[in-house]
């Protein structure tokens, strides 16, 4: 009898156990239980900025809406995404290391080189992010961080470069 009570348990038991592991595996192989499915796009900026939007595609090309609160109007002389600072933290590791007015750093026609970037106001710019391989690229849905680097001269004075915004979503 106890042989029989143990097939009978093994039977039962091992069936249940079998539904769970194909039910895992189907939900692993979909993509559901993928962590990159649930990250959540952060978009964080420095004082004085704003991150309206923001969105990576697959190939490395970064929308990116945002407003300045400051009162008075900046002549920008470039943007640089990168995946990493720089070991100073003052500027992009990769790409437009110098955050230069290098019209390569972005898709053509879509240069904000030379925009008044006026007080309270909002813009839309389009910039490549780049790695320690080139333009940034992965699959839709995965995680990717960037750094966006900023170089303006407000009215007056001299041309300033600094951190303006911190992305921490997946490709789109």
């Amino acid at each position: 009898m106890k042989g029989q009570a143990a097939v009978d348990f093994m039977t039962s038991y091992g069936f249940a156990i079998l539904v769970i592991i194909i039910a895992i595996v189907i939900i692993y192989e979909v993509g559901f239980g993928s962590v990159y499915g649930f990250t959540q796009n952060t978009c964080t900026a420095q004082s004085g900025f704003s991150c309206d939007y923001v969105n990576m595609n697959a190939s490395g090309l970064l929308t990116l809406k945002m407003s300045q609160s400051v009162v008075t109007n900046m002549h920008i002389n470039g943007f640089a995404c990168s995946s990493q600072s720089n070991s100073t933290g003052t500027g992009p590791e990769y790409g437009n290391t110098g955050v230069t007015s290098s019209n390569s750093f972005y898709p053509s026609g879509d240069s904000p080189v030379g925009t008044t970037f006026y007080g309270s106001s909002e813009g839309t710019f389009y910039i490549y992010c780049y790695g320690v391989y080139g333009k940034l690229s992965g699959e839709v849905s995965k995680p990717v961080i960037a750094y966006i680097f900023l170089n303006y001269t407000p009215p007056g004075y001299q041309p300033t470069t600094q951190l303006i915004i911190t992305y921490d979503g997946a490709y789109t």
